[in-house]
């Protein structure tokens, strides 16, 4: 089920009835708690999952050849989730050349919070800081200025918006705790700056370089 996160946690009795009890089933929802408790109630070969590909754009017609080619797919089988349904799914998803990672729906959500769900506010937040409105001139040469690293910060923030509240609204507590944790870290380098304390900000930065790697592959 490609649909909304707020028509997967209320879905209409019309979709439910449609969909055989026979049925293996999941979804594709960036969020799986609300979801898995959803339909773990309502249908008995339901299995959550999260394919960690596409982008900033919605709809049908953004997919493309390839999107999910050696992409990351996370299932969330839960102890009531039907073995043959987690089998079944996961041989669909390595036949799409797939990688399988599997975890409970809520450490599902936590870790989504922290590199999915937060980039997109840091991005709102990155555009909003840029948009100098008290200083046309400035705002003028950002603009004229911004480049490829500019582009690949804020990406995310200029994509769906109703993709962004639906996240907050739903993930809500982890995605506060991804804020607050990210504040304190900029916290950090600010006070740094401030203090000129250049050795440790450079040493700072170095490890962000280096464990950058153990998220980019």
């Amino acid at each position: 089920m490609a649909l909304p996160i707020k028509d997967l946690i209320s879905p209409s009795q019309q979709l439910v009835a449609s969909i055989p009890q026979e049925t293996i089933l999941t979804d594709v929802g960036s969020v799986k708690e609300p979801i898995v408790n959803t339909w773990e109630n309502l249908h008995p070969l339901f299995i959550g999952s999260h394919p960690m590909a596409g982008t900033e754009k919605k709809g049908v017609d953004s997919g493309f050849e390839g999107l999910f080619k050696n992409k990351k797919w996370i299932i969330t089988p839960t102890q009531n989730s039907d073995l043959n349904s987690v089998r079944t799914i996961s041989e669909l998803i390595k036949s799409m050349d797939c990688e399988i990672c599997q975890a409970s729906p809520k450490e599902h959500d936590e870790a989504v919070s922290l590199i999915s769900h937060l980039p997109i506010f840091l991005a709102s937040a990155l555009i909003e800081t840029a948009q100098t409105k008290n200083n046309q001139s400035l705002l003028d040469l950002t603009q004229k200025l911004a480049a490829t690293g500019f582009a690949d910060t804020s990406r995310v923030g200029g994509g769906n918006e109703q993709l962004g509240l639906d996240l907050a609204i739903n993930n809500q507590i982890n995605v506060l705790n991804s804020i607050n944790n990210f504040k304190n870290k900029l916290n950090i380098l600010e006070s740094l700056i401030e203090e000129k304390n250049w050795d440790l900000l450079s040493k700072k930065l170095a490890e962000a370089k280096e464990n950058r790697q153990n998220f980019i592959n």
